[in-house]
């Protein structure tokens, strides 16, 4: 995917840092971590006061919510955000400079403990932002439910049917398509029981290399450039999808999906009954996986197996 950001020049990335930071810095080492069409992203050392600090710096685009989200998490008293020490406005950009979380990622310290935590954190951000509709519109994000919803599933069933016409896919035909239509259609019929519950802010992009382990335990969630309004529970599917796909050890999922219905209950009160808790995680996982196959079908690439392990998840889902 081509890069739409150019490299910040030396002497401007160090006017830049010694801004944000309120004093000179010199520039010891630079290394981009992400180089996408969405976001550029560099790990800068800095020498401060003959000490050394290592910071994010992110370039995105002009419109780019992410911003705006930082502020307001900081400012809400959540300490789960890295703290974000200034925004340069550019001409053709916005650049975050973002603190540098010392600590090893969840993938690392994959404990039932750990991924406990990581769900705490994310009913402690879904309930400050619960409901609150207009400070989500205000970010300028997108609210994903009803017709959005609607188009993006139907958008990933033709676009995968595409691909594996043009056999672009291998290791799946037409026929599992056909198979997972029922569903698809049940999944349809359900959205107005998804868009008639509580939206919030959703990260996008849950899973455990965005959760960093601070000093103290504290999970700290980082790269909120995917967030969303939308059902909380998209956070605590993608959380799980990815630790059962890449995870060692797999998290026990049943104690985290009570985990976060518990205390959403007991910190917003009791929005949905249990059952209907069940069947909307199973919609949130179909939902899930309609994203999944979107991106797969707008990459170009062979995800066939994968695409294939998606309509599966739909199939028994919904």
């Amino acid at each position: 995917m081509a890069t739409r950001f150019s490299e910040i020049p030396a002497p401007e990335l160090e006017e830049l840092v010694g801004h944000s930071l309120g004093t000179p810095a010199t520039i010891a080492d630079r290394r981009v971590l992400r180089d996408w069409e969405a976001s550029r992203v560099e790990r800068v050392v800095a020498v401060v006061e003959r000490t050394t600090k290592q910071i994010i710096v992110k370039q995105v685009p002009p419109s780019d919510p992410e911003a705006g989200i930082y502020l307001a998490l900081r400012s809400s008293g959540l300490s789960c955000i890295p703290l974000m020490h200034a925004l340069v406005r550019r001409q053709d950009d916005q650049v975050l400079v973002i603190e540098y979380i010392e600590g090893p990622g969840l993938y690392a310290m994959a404990t039932q403990d750990n991924y406990r935590r990581a769900v705490d954190q994310l009913v402690m951000v879904h309930s400050h932002f619960w409901e609150r509709r207009d400070q989500l519109e205000s970010f300028g994000l997108p609210l994903h439910t009803g017709p959005f919803l609607q188009q993006r599933s139907g958008l990933a069933l033709s676009e995968c049917r595409s691909r594996i016409e043009e056999r672009v896919y291998s290791e799946i035909r037409q026929s599992h398509v056909d198979e997972v239509v029922p569903a698809y259609e049940a999944y349809v019929a359900a959205l107005p029981f998804v868009s008639a519950q509580p939206i919030t802010l959703v990260h996008g992009d849950y899973h455990f290399g965005n959760i960093i382990l601070g000093h103290d335990g504290t999970p700290m969630i980082i790269d909120w450039g995917s967030a969303a309004g939308g059902i909380g529970l998209l956070d605590l599917v993608a959380l799980l999808d990815v630790a059962a796909r890449m995870g060692s050890p797999v998290p026990d999922p049943d104690d985290l999906i009570g985990r976060y219905f518990d205390g959403t209950r007991q910190r917003i009160g009791p929005w949905i009954t249990r059952s209907n808790y069940q069947r909307l995680f199973g919609l949130c996982q179909a939902t899930r996986s309609f994203e999944e196959l979107n991106w797969f079908n707008s990459s170009g690439e062979d995800y066939g197996a994968r695409a294939l392990r998606e309509l599966k998840i739909i199939h028994e889902a919904v």
